[in-house]
């Protein structure tokens, strides 16, 4: 389902993209033959999902002809609000399941998403991932590059 993809160059769908597990969800994932996806809000880097700040001031200067139309004091701060209110919400109802872009294994993925030696890394690509979507309403997406 190529076209479920979003924001991923063409010459990223053959390369290779790490799952590091440990055994323990690793027999999850055979136990239900599924993928576990969890909310950004209880991921633990705090500004997973979160706005840019040179976005979060697009956004409020996008809204501030509201602030003309709604005078009372209450609706000027919801409306300088609603970007952060927007971050909050997305961050309570966005799932996501996270995968290493990579030709090699990172020492560091391991460290963090196994941290023992009883786990395992899931080998595959971007491509063959969106052939094995559900008939969800999904995305595969790069959201952004981090350097490991």
């Amino acid at each position: 389902m190529i076209e479920n993809l979003k924001n991923i160059p063409p010459e990223d769908l053959d390369r290779t993209v790490w799952r590091y597990l440990t055994f323990t969800k690793f027999v999850s994932l055979l136990t239900y033959n599924a993928l576990w996806f969890s909310k950004l809000n209880i991921l633990e880097d705090e500004f997973e999902g979160t706005m840019p700040p040179a976005t979060k001031r697009a956004v409020q200067a996008h809204h501030r002809p509201w602030k003309q139309v709604f005078k009372a004091p209450e609706f000027q701060r919801q409306i300088e609000n609603w970007p952060d209110e927007n971050v909050k919400g997305g961050r309570e109802l966005l799932v996501v399941n996270c995968w290493f872009l990579g030709e090699e294994e990172s020492e560091r993925m391991w460290d963090k998403y196994v941290g023992s030696p009883e786990g395992l890394a899931i080998t595959s690509t971007i491509r063959r991932l969106s052939r094995e979507g559900r008939p969800l309403n999904y995305e595969i997406m790069l959201t952004s590059r981090i350097p490991h």
